[in-house]
């Protein structure tokens, strides 16, 4: 327990009254910060996946939900970008931060995997076994009154109105070739 000793002057005045000194006030400020933590795969069929140099996804906001760093600055534009890791690997994004006015609140987000033709010719997308665009749902709970708003629930889905849940944050994408075979030689 921390103490507070408060002092206020109280004066006499020279016809006998007293004054005391204007009112004063406390002002206690109280902090409650919470964190998200979003992550995607990526998954490739008919060839391995190189690490980290081909694909990026982007996290979007949606809705006036808000994107800040660690530092309680807004990230403009409202996304952000990452690279794939290894095939199935889950890849984070930079942890979302919240405080006490986000206590309660639910949130939109939408990570879209950014156009890979030039990085990795042969592959297209495979919607079929994959969604082509994940929409995230963060549910940051109620402060705890210990300062902290804990980790917010995280839900994936495939539809904007978060009606189909994903069992995986992952995109998936098929390699495929296009069966022709160029010979060469010399006589």
């Amino acid at each position: 327990d921390k103490k507070l000793i408060v002092s206020k002057t109280i004066t006499k005045t020279e016809d006998g009254t007293t004054s005391a000194a204007d009112a004063m006030t406390f002002e206690n400020l109280y902090e409650a910060k919470g964190t998200a933590k979003v992550q995607v795969a990526k998954h490739l069929t008919g060839r391995e996946l190189k690490d980290t140099d081909e694909f990026t996804f982007t996290l979007s906001a949606l809705k006036g939900a808000p994107l800040v760093d660690g530092n309680g600055n807004d990230i403009a534009p409202s996304s952000l970008t990452i690279r794939n890791g290894k095939d199935g690997v889950l890849v984070e994004f930079p942890i979302l931060n919240y405080d006490i006015t986000d206590e309660g609140q639910t949130y939109l987000y939408k990570i879209v995997e950014n156009d890979f033709s030039e990085n990795a010719p042969g592959v297209r997308r495979d919607t079929v076994n994959g969604p082509d665009e994940i929409y995230v749902r963060v549910e940051v709970p109620a402060d705890q009154r210990t300062g902290s708003l804990g980790e917010a629930r995280v839900s994936y889905f495939s539809d904007e109105a978060c009606k189909k849940p994903l069992e995986k944050s992952q995109f998936v994408n098929q390699y495929v070739t296009d069966g022709k075979l160029q010979l060469g030689g010399r006589k």
